[in-house]
């Protein structure tokens, strides 16, 4: 008997954490605005913000730096728990932790978020671009590429969503599209006036 209304408590406390939601912290490396599925949050502090009842799962933060100029874009998935921090590391990839933030401002100043783990080597992926022209391409808002020539290639990429932004010069369309990318893969991405399309995906050295 005692078993099993340990069961149903544990079944009764899962239902109530799914119905409420995670209490998601997301923390900048300096002021930014924040938008979680395209709604804000409520903003502790400069570079803090806070949002309440967001569901399990992956979901999409946009980062925005102090003059309203995007920084990051990209999808994280959010743990079924109480509390998650989602920390922006130096080269502007997003990570999430369980639990709440453990890094406090000291008076007078603030602190550097604690980056996420790196990831394996092994686990990132290579993306190649072929545009019908030369041109520039920007992953993420951060990452660019660019040349004469009109095959571009992009090292080390993170698995999971990507917004890529292709620009063509003055004059020209310019192309922006999502790419999902594997972990350890070569992604093989053309690039027209039609927009963005994957032609190829094959394991990393193979």
């Amino acid at each position: 008997m005692r078993a099993l209304c340990f069961v149903v408590l544990l079944f009764v406390s899962s239902v109530a954490l799914a119905a409420e939601g995670t209490t998601v912290t997301v923390r900048c490396r300096e002021s930014c605005s924040v938008l979680l599925e395209g709604k804000s949050g409520r903003r502790v502090s400069d570079s803090q913000w806070e949002f309440k009842e967001v569901p399990a799962g992956r979901r999409r933060i946009e980062i925005k730096g102090a003059l309203g100029l995007p920084k990051v874009s990209s999808y994280v998935d959010i743990p079924e728990a109480p509390e998650a921090t989602v920390y922006m590391d130096s080269r502007l990839r997003l990570g999430v932790s369980p639990g709440p933030s453990s890094s406090t401002p000291p008076e007078g100043g603030t602190t550097k978020p604690a980056a996420p783990p790196e990831r394996k080597k092994d686990d990132t992926s290579r993306l190649h671009l072929r545009c019908h022209k030369p041109c520039t391409v920007t992953m993420d808002y951060a990452r660019r590429v660019s040349g004469t020539s009109s095959a571009l290639t992009l090292h080390e990429v993170t698995p999971g969503r990507h917004r890529l932004d292709v620009s063509f010069g003055l004059g020209n369309k310019d192309q922006h599209g999502f790419i999902d990318v594997p972990a350890a893969s070569e992604v093989f991405v053309q690039v027209s006036d039609a927009g963005l399309q994957v032609s190829n995906t094959k394991p990393l050295g193979r």
